[in-house]
């Protein structure tokens, strides 16, 4: 395969999906708006959308050339209420949701292509602020982070 990253994202979403502390939290494979939970802004989601590559091709023959793959990504959670106790929930879940996605790449990265080589979350940037969903005000925490990996391909 020349292209390795839908077929990446698709099978770290369904690996993350099996983790026991990731039950009930909604995937989303694609891209929104810059305020996703617009959609469904109760439930709690992860959303791997823009991906992009580098590829470097071997010099010669049959040598495999190597991708740097980056999948932008975001967890987005949210709870009704107001105060520092709201704030503290939302937080301690999306920050959760953010490590157990690290642990699943550090323990069992997908495998795509010949070989992935390194995998990794980088670029974290999170949030904790108020949202209203419909009429009911919340909190609303939410970490942007890209999914580097590299991967040997043909």
């Amino acid at each position: 395969m020349s292209w390795t990253g839908p077929e990446f994202r698709d099978a770290l979403m369904s690996a993350c999906q099996a983790r026991p502390h990731l039950t009930g939290l909604t995937p989303r494979l694609g891209w929104y708006p810059y305020d996703p939970g617009l959609a469904h802004p109760e439930s709690d989601f992860v959303a791997m959308g823009n991906i992009a590559d580098t590829q470097d091709y071997a010099a010669l023959g049959t040598n495999p050339s190597e991708e740097d793959v980056t999948i932008e990504s975001l967890v987005w959670v949210w709870r009704p209420g107001v105060g520092d106790a709201v704030a503290a929930a939302a937080s301690d879940r999306c920050l959760l949701v953010l490590d157990q996605i690290h642990q699943q790449l550090r323990d069992d990265h997908p495998r795509v292509g010949r070989q992935t080589i390194t995998a990794k979350v980088a670029r974290r940037m999170f949030v904790t602020r108020p949202f209203t969903a419909g009429t009911t005000g919340g909190m609303v925490a939410v970490v942007e982070f890209d999914i580097n990996y590299r991967a040997r391909i043909d």
